[in-house]
């Protein structure tokens, strides 16, 4: 199922990894899918020094959250390096300071029970600057 591309879940997703991509340094080097599952994608500049020949991105899923993950040059599935359990949806900076040290994360993902589209939906509200 995808969401309205317009509707406030859709939005608040997008903003939400814009703001996280914002506070790790991708600047708007992102991506979306608004298809459930819901997902974000964010490449970081930085390399794992244990594997310094792959790329390192963070990858959020609306069911396990944020993970880092190693991305073969062979374009085969990304390898997960660990999870940030903390939330669902942890404030960018959360991330940022996971995303600092990508592999040091936990072996599982954050297990919530919460409605993921009101938690999308809050990032959806226009803030007046």
């Amino acid at each position: 199922m995808e969401l309205d591309s317009w509707g406030q879940p859709a939005r608040g997703l997008r903003e939400y990894v814009r703001l996280v991509a914002s506070a790790c340094g991708s600047g708007e080097a992102f991506s979306v899918r608004t298809e459930r599952p819901l997902s974000g994608y964010i490449p970081l500049e930085e390399r794992v020094a244990a594997f310094p020949e792959l790329d390192v991105a963070l990858v959020w899923d609306e069911r396990t959250g944020w993970r880092s993950a190693l991305e073969p040059a062979s374009g085969k599935e990304l390898i997960t390096l660990s999870y940030l359990d903390t939330s669902l949806c942890p404030t960018p900076a959360e991330v940022a300071e996971f995303a600092a040290n990508p592999g040091a994360g936990a072996a599982t993902p954050v297990r919530a029970e919460v409605d993921v589209l009101a938690l999308l939906s809050e990032f959806a509200v226009v803030r007046l600057r």
